[in-house]
């Protein structure tokens, strides 16, 4: 976790970033629409994502499950 880790004083859980490409771009869609869909399990909320960068993503879970709702995705 951030909280315990060797990172917890650099960086801030409050400003995330999600960045990926091709499968790793689909699943920062997946990650972006499992927080809205307020899944159990995370440790921060959707208001806690500052921006979404999905490089060529793939689309093998369709799209219901990689659509980013209304989040503006670059």
């Amino acid at each position: 976790t951030l909280g315990g880790g060797a990172l917890a004083s650099a960086s801030d859980p409050t400003r995330i970033v999600l960045i990926g490409h091709s499968r790793g771009g689909e699943g920062v869609l997946r990650a972006t629409r499992r927080l809205l869909d307020q899944e159990p399990g995370y440790t921060y909320t959707a208001q806690d994502i500052r921006a979404i960068l999905s490089i060529a993503p793939t689309a093998f879970e369709g799209p219901q499950r990689t659509a980013a709702g209304a989040t503006t995705v670059h």
